[in-house]
């Protein structure tokens, strides 16, 4: 009798066990289903927020191109009318007058240089030779030029008051992929050109105040 009533114990327990190891077994996969349910509708989320994100940069890249592209119709249309006036009336180089000479219309030049006055000098005799020209102050700001657009050269000072100096600069410069455009030093430093050419490597050395006929050599050997 005894054994029976063990037995009949040993079943329950059995059952028990069973009913047991499948409640567990039922409440992992529901625990399973509903993580992956939260997970699957976390990623959805961040899917959408990254698809929203995107949306975002695109219209902001539109924008900023449209802005550009104004921009840049302003500035083409700045330099007809600046070109129709030097064409029409010779400007005041120093003690000079230097005449409109178009011969490197659609050359564009990129001037590095902190000091107003020498800059704008700089850019008048470009402009007279027909050459479009941008300026930066600094040479941070000539170097992310040079990375985005193409010159067909380039003027540098020797010292900035932001940025690296124009040696400095100059490797930067060749470090870039597929950069060729020469690249000249203009500089208070009175007969560096050895220096400047054949030990830093520059294609051309200018000395300040910049004259007309050294901008026309220096065109006249690379354009």
């Amino acid at each position: 009798m005894l054994e029976i009533i063990l037995s009949c114990i040993i079943f329950v327990c059995c059952i028990s066990i069973c009913f047991l190891v499948a409640y567990v077994i039922d409440s992992i996969k529901e625990q399973k289903k509903y993580y992956k349910e939260q997970e699957t509708d976390h990623l959805q989320k961040l899917l959408q927020c990254q698809r929203d994100e995107t949306y975002q940069a695109i219209e902001l890249y539109e924008i900023y191109k449209k802005e550009i592209d104004r921009l840049k119709e302003q500035i083409q249309e700045l330099e007809k009318k600046e070109t129709e006036e030097l064409k029409s009336q010779p400007s005041k180089i120093w003690s000079d007058e230097m005449k409109y000479n178009g011969i490197y219309e659609g050359k564009k030049a990129l001037i590095g240089n902190y000091d107003n006055f020498s800059a704008d000098m700089t850019r008048k005799i470009l402009r007279n030779f027909g050459l479009s020209v941008e300026r930066v102050k600094t040479s941070t700001d000539l170097l992310e030029k040079a990375k985005i657009n193409h010159y067909d050269i380039i003027f540098t000072n020797n010292i900035y008051q932001q940025g690296v100096d124009g040696p400095t600069l100059l490797k930067q410069l060749r470090e870039l992929e597929g950069f060729n455009t020469p690249v000249v030093i203009h500089t208070i430093s009175t007969n560096q050109r050895y220096h400047f050419v054949d030990d830093l490597g520059f294609y051309e050395y200018i000395e300040k105040p910049i004259q007309i006929a050294d901008i026309e050599r220096v065109l006249k050997k690379f354009l």
